[in-house]
């Protein structure tokens, strides 16, 4: 007898779906940018690095969810820029 899906495999499938369409990966990689992934807020404000932990943790989720491993996920502020632009061309 087959095994119901977990919620999270349900997700985990949708997410890598989208991912691998090609406006999906682009949208994941204007997330790496958009949200500065790897940067560390420099601010001092409260309200602007509870909101930059929170979209860091979404960012998380969403990188678990579709399995990117660490060694193919983009490392800095440049490899972000340069693959969504590349990501961008191909379109």
């Amino acid at each position: 007898m087959a095994r119901s899906p977990t919620k999270r495999r349900i997700a985990s499938d949708a997410w890598q779906s989208f991912y691998a369409s090609p406006d999906g990966r682009v949208a994941i990689a204007a997330l790496f940018k958009e949200f500065g992934f790897y940067a560390t807020p420099v601010d001092s404000d409260p309200n602007i690095l509870v909101r930059s932990i929170g979209q860091r943790d979404v960012l998380s989720r969403i990188v678990s969810l579709i399995n990117l491993k660490p060694e193919t996920a983009p490392t800095d502020e440049r490899d972000q820029s340069d693959i969504l632009e590349n990501i961008m061309r191909a379109q």
